[in-house]
């Protein structure tokens, strides 16, 4: 390790063209990170919370020498163990425009295999500013304005599919603030932050008018 300046990785998956690496004229999409040095295990490693976009990946790594000489390429690949982007995550609810005493109901279908955390929630006109939003834990608590709680963490969900009932107001729904509302249904990665964008699998949104 004494000899080695730093290392370099390009990251490729089975959706970008072409697959095939062609040197330094390989048209790819440019994921590139450096890998830091871990002296206790004498070796470089990196994180890299991407790898829920594909299923397959190749690795291209290349050193620098103290010098500043460049290696050649070596190729490596990882496999997830489970395809996310077969994941479906759905939000739906029953009107698109709704009045005081017409029932409400918002449902969240999920389709797919893994474990997954699931936040749900609401993006509300001027609450108190534009673009704000609160989320619900389960089985009924809404968060601070802004603040991502999770409907269920560790979600294990089977292949065939499963619908969660977040709200149901059979009597009627009370006045409320007129504008449009998004009902919102976020799938993350098991057990991560979900403030981090790259931790996100599936987002999905209904609107609807008050």
């Amino acid at each position: 390790m004494d000899s080695i300046n730093q290392v370099q990785a390009i990251l490729t998956n089975e959706t970008d063209k072409p697959t095939e690496y062609q040197g330094e004229q390989t048209q790819v999409t440019r994921r590139e990170i450096t890998l830091k040095p871990n002296y206790e295990l004498q070796r470089f490693e990196a994180e890299y919370n991407g790898f829920q976009a594909a299923k397959q990946w190749r690795i291209f790594y290349q050193a620098e020498s103290i010098e500043g000489d460049w290696s050649e390429f070596q190729v490596g690949f990882v496999r997830t163990d489970i395809d996310q982007t077969s994941v479906t995550v759905e939000a739906i609810v029953n009107q698109s425009v709704y009045q005081i005493g017409d029932p409400f109901r918002f449902e969240v279908m999920i389709a797919g295999e893994g474990n997954f955390d699931l936040y749900v929630g609401f993006h509300f006109p001027q609450f108190p500013h534009q673009d704000d939003y609160a989320t619900i834990g389960y089985p009924f608590s809404f968060s601070a304005v802004n603040e991502l709680l999770p409907y269920q963490q560790n979600l294990t969900l089977p292949k065939e599919g499963q619908t969660f009932t977040i709200l149901n107001f059979g009597l009627g729904l009370p006045a409320m603030e007129l504008g449009d509302y998004q009902a919102c249904a976020l799938l993350t990665k098991a057990n991560s932050d979900p403030n981090e964008n790259s931790n996100w699998v599936k987002l999905d949104c209904q609107g609807f008018r008050f």
